[in-house]
C-alpha cells in the first residue's frame, strides 16, 4: 500500500470513479489563521499580525506533516476513505485496526462496486466528509439545467 496511490479504483453503476485509500496517517490538524484585534493594536495590527501570519501559513505545516507522521506510526489506527471528483465530489471514512484493512478496504470496494455504503465486521464508518466539516454542501437543490 501507498500513500500517494490508491489501494483500488472501481467504477460504481452510475459512472463514478471511486479510489480507495488506505492510511494510518491522520491527516493533520491546520491552525485557522488568529484574528488581530484592530480596536487593540490601532494602526499597528498589520505590524503585529505579520509574525503571527508566518508562524500559521509557513512554518506550522512543516511541523504538523512530521508530527502527523509520527503518530500514525504509532497508532494502532487505519483509515480506510473512498473518494469520487465526478459527477460531484463524495468522500466517505471509515476507521479499523491494523492487520484489518485490507479486508475492509476489498469489502467497500464491493459495495462501492454494486452502488451500497458497505459496513465491514471490525470497522466503523465515519460518514462523509460533508457531514465531518471538511466539505462545505452545495446551497440549495441542484441546478436542472446543469
Amino acid at each position: 500500500m501507498s500513500v500517494f496511490r490508491p489501494y483500488a479504483v472501481i467504477d460504481g453503476p452510475r459512472g463514478q470513479r471511486w479510489e480507495i485509500y488506505v492510511s494510518r496517517m491522520p491527516p493533520p490538524q491546520w491552525r485557522r489563521p488568529a484574528r488581530i484585534e484592530r480596536e487593540r493594536y490601532g494602526r499597528f495590527a498589520t505590524l503585529v499580525g505579520l509574525p503571527r501570519a508566518i508562524l500559521n501559513r509557513l512554518l506550522w505545516p512543516l511541523f504538523a506533516l512530521p508530527l502527523a507522521a509520527l503518530a500514525g506510526m504509532r497508532s494502532p489506527t487505519v483509515r480506510v476513505e473512498a473518494m469520487t471528483h465526478l459527477p460531484q465530489r463524495e468522500i466517505f471514512l471509515w476507521t479499523t485496526t491494523r492487520g484489518r484493512e485490507r479486508y475492509v478496504a476489498d469489502e467497500i470496494a464491493a459495495g462501492l462496486a454494486v452502488g451500497a455504503i458497505a459496513e465491514p465486521a471490525g470497522a466503523r464508518y465515519h460518514g462523509t466528509a460533508e457531514s465531518r466539516g471538511l466539505i462545505r454542501a452545495p446551497d440549495g437543490p441542484p441546478d436542472p439545467r446543469a
